[in-house]
This record gives structure tokens, sequence and C-alpha cells, in this order.
């Protein structure tokens, strides 16, 4: 059976993962931005969104906000230089488009993400 705090960031992760391709496409689409560009920009926009529902809602810290956010901070750096690297190969080298290379990313990264903030970030 899958836990609630697995659950609570299946939702969170879900509804963010939403709004990023959102602004995602939005940047591409509208501004012409190069996705790999966008892809950052998102991500920087939604690490100060996501940060109090994950540790206040999610996984129920009682950990000092300062140790977490920088562990936190730490957890999305290793995240951000996944995603933009895989952005670039997928995009750039591979030519997929690049919302399905989001999507798949979004599956690596998360998993990751959840992983190390349940098991160090959050504990």
């Amino acid at each position: 059976m899958i836990d609630q705090s697995t659950l609570k960031y299946i939702f969170v992760g879900g509804t963010s993962s939403i709004v990023f391709l959102g602004l995602l496409a939005f940047q591409v689409e509208f501004f012409l931005i190069d996705p790999v560009v966008a892809t950052v920009i998102s991500n920087l926009i939604l690490i100060f969104a996501t940060y109090p529902v994950l540790s206040k809602w999610v996984f129920i810290s009682v950990t000092n906000h300062k140790v977490a956010f920088i562990k936190y901070a730490s957890v999305i750096a290793f995240g951000f230089t996944i995603n933009t690297l895989g952005m670039y190969l997928f995009v750039h080298i591979l030519e997929f488009w690049y919302l399905l290379s989001q999507v798949i990313l979004f599956v690596v990264v998360a998993v990751n993400n959840y992983s190390l903030n349940k098991l160090w970030t959050f504990k």
C-alpha cells in the first residue's frame, strides 16, 4: 500500500507539473524562448512555491527550516541539473518534442527528488 506522504507527493507533484508544463509551453510558444531556457525559468518559479507545501503538508517536517531548506535546495539543484541537461540532450541533440522530453524527465526527477526529500531533507 502507498503511504500517505507518497500520495500527497504525487498530488503536489502532479499539480506543480501541470503548472510547470503550462509555464514552459507559454514561454516557448508565445515568447519563442528556447525550451532549455524556459525549463530553467519554470523551475526557478516553482522552487519557492513547493517548499512550504512539501515541508508542512507532505512530509510534516519538524526539521529546522534553515537546515531543511538548505537540504531541499541541494536536492532541487541536483534535480535541476538532471532536468536541464536532459532537456538539452532530448531537444537539441535527439530532437524530441520539448513537452514530451519534459514529461520523461518529470518521472526521473520526481523519483529522485521524492526519495532524497523523504530520506534526507525532511527526515
